[in-house]
């Protein structure tokens, strides 16, 4: 059975990546059962809450992760380094869904797991 492991990396409004991961992650969703995401560098930005990129003329696509939630999909990863570099806290309402913060150890092993890996 595959697996499916898909990291974001990339800032929300940069270019349409993330979009895009996302609307691939609810395609698979009804083919592939274990599918997790992992967030590193500035594509914890994709995820952070209180985004207001309507200032900046974008739509705020952060919040269409939750209905990752509704596809059974529930393994959120973001490296803790890539929260200190970013300056971000820890903080449960800092989430637009429920992640797991893990050091860059635990995040390469949990992604060697995986047997196809997708970057956004």
């Amino acid at each position: 059975m595959n697996n499916i492991a898909v990291i974001f990396s990339t800032s929300p409004y940069g270019n349409n990546s993330g979009k895009e991961g996302l609307d691939a992650i609810i395609s698979i969703s009804s083919f592939i059962e274990d599918i997790a995401l992992f967030f590193i560098s500035d594509g914890i930005l994709q995820i952070k809450s209180c985004q207001k990129p309507d200032n900046i003329l974008f739509h705020n696509h952060s919040i269409s992760f939750k209905i990752l939630t509704l596809c059974n999909i529930n393994k959120f990863f973001v490296c803790d380094k890539s929260l200190k570099k970013l300056g971000i806290k820890n903080n449960i309402n800092n989430w637009t869904i429920p992640v797991k913060i893990i050091t860059p150890r635990l995040w390469h092993k949990y992604i060697s797991c995986y047997n196809i890996i997708m970057n956004f």
